[in-house]
C-alpha cells in the first residue's frame, strides 16, 4: 500500500471515529439524547443537540435525568 493511500485511510478512520463523539444524556424514562453538555447548574442541564450543534440551547430538569455519559467515558449519576 502506498504512503498516500495509508494517509487517506488514516484520515477517513479519524473522521469516522470523531463522528460518534458526543455526550449522552440518559433520562429516567429511558430516552437517550445525544448532545454536547454546556452547563450543569443547580436543577437544570443545558445542552445543544448533537445533530444540530449550531442550533439553540436546550435545558432539561436534572430531576428527569438518570445519568450523563461524557465523551471521555466519565459519568455523572444523579440520584433521587
Amino acid at each position: 500500500m502506498s504512503y498516500r493511500k495509508m494517509i487517506t485511510v488514516a484520515v477517513c478512520l479519524l473522521i469516522a471515529f470523531s463522528a460518534g463523539a458526543q455526550d449522552k444524556i440518559f433520562k429516567k424514562n429511558g430516552e437517550v439524547i445525544e448532545a454536547r453538555i454546556s452547563l450543569i447548574n443547580g436543577d437544570i442541564i443545558v445542552f445543544k443537540r448533537f445533530d444540530n450543534p449550531d442550533g439553540p440551547e436546550y435545558s432539561i430538569p436534572k430531576a428527569e435525568v438518570a445519568r450523563i455519559k461524557y465523551l471521555n467515558g466519565s459519568q455523572d449519576i444523579f440520584d433521587d
